[in-house]
């Protein structure tokens, strides 16, 4: 008897370990405008979207710094310089989150031949789900460069708040490969995971 993996179980194999992989990273959606001239942008300038709203709590508030101080770093390792007068760029960050309510009903001893009515247990269970939206804007043409988004829900295995953070943006500049004053993407760009 060979001990050998035969081609299809092999092909099998490598897809059921490739799904595996890829489900367990956050699916990133992204748009880049490749007609854009990325040679022209080497500043810009971070701007929330809800940055005006005043009942945003001191943890909200806490959480929007950090998804902004990681924009500066990942914009910082493309080159460009941040300035708050005549920017090239605006890069507008949203955090979008909404309550969802889960319920899950249970039917427990049914039995056709059962003389007592089956029992039936409801969890009822609140989840969060949010989502991270970065987009950049050429100021000049006021058309979009390039916009990101990611389902944060996938990050909750991890323990750190900062590190959730700091992946889910660093994922979302993954996909914006252009540093300033250069058209020519660059890989290198992309962390190593």
């Amino acid at each position: 008897m060979s001990n050998r993996i035969s081609s299809p179980d092999k092909s099998s194999l490598f897809l059921l370990l490739f799904s595996f992989l890829f489900s367990c990273h956050p699916k990133v959606v992204d748009f880049v405008n490749t007609k854009s001239n990325f040679n022209a942008f080497d500043s810009y300038l971070v701007v929330n979207f809800k940055a005006n709203q005043t009942d945003i709590s001191e943890e909200g508030r806490k959480i929007l710094s950090e998804i902004e101080q990681n924009i500066h770093l990942e914009m910082n390792r493309r080159a460009y310089r941040p300035i708050n007068t005549n920017p090239d760029l605006v890069v507008r960050y949203e955090l979008i989150s909404n309550q969802a309510i889960k319920t899950q009903q249970n039917n427990y001893g049914y039995s056709p031949y059962s003389t007592f009515p089956s029992q039936s247990y409801i969890t009822v269970k609140a989840v969060l789900e949010s989502a991270l939206l970065i987009e950049i804007t050429d100021v000049k043409t006021k058309k979009l460069v390039w916009q990101a988004s990611v389902d944060m829900d996938k990050y909750t295995k991890k323990s750190k708040q900062e590190e959730i953070i700091k992946d889910a943006v660093t994922n979302l500049f993954d996909t914006y490969l252009y540093r300033a004053n250069s058209n020519t993407p660059d890989e290198s760009l992309i962390s190593a995971k």
